[in-house]
């Protein structure tokens, strides 16, 4: 009885393998598989060796990832080049909330003097500058054109 078993799950294991044989010749009879396989079958040295770099490099990447110590020096060197620019961006911010707080409250008109005036602020001097140097270089492109 116990033969006829172990025999009976042999013939089906037997028929399985036959039956997945048969759709693997059935996939090897269309042409563009045929053709897809002879690429790969020829381009097998180069794509062992990719795999390997690629194996290799995985490895850095994985070992990388996981090393406290390169983590903590991205993070740093990360913190380097951004806190500077976030603190800058939010004086600037500031900056603009307070003047906006501040000219909504003024309604005293600014008259000739008090633009002469304001032109001295060393601020403004700035301000001028930047301006006229950011349309000198705007129609130095204009003329390139």
């Amino acid at each position: 009885m116990e033969k006829t078993m172990e025999t009976e799950r042999l013939d089906q294991s037997a028929v399985e393998q036959a039956a997945n044989l048969t759709q693997v010749l059935k996939l090897l009879e269309n042409p563009e598989t045929l053709k897809a396989l002879s690429t790969i079958v020829q381009h097998l040295p180069q794509l062992a060796e990719m795999t390997t770099k690629l194996s290799e490099a995985y490895g850095t990447v994985k070992s990388l990832a996981t090393d406290p110590v390169f983590i903590a020096d991205m993070k740093g060197g990360f913190e380097e080049v951004v806190l500077p620019v976030t603190d800058r961006v939010k004086g600037l911010a500031s900056a603009v909330i307070e003047a906006n707080d501040m000219a909504k409250e003024s309604d005293t008109p600014i008259g000739i003097f008090g633009v002469m005036k304001m032109l001295k602020d060393p601020q403004a001097q700035k301000l001028l500058h930047f301006i006229q140097a950011f349309m000198t270089v705007l129609n130095k492109q204009e003329k390139t054109r």
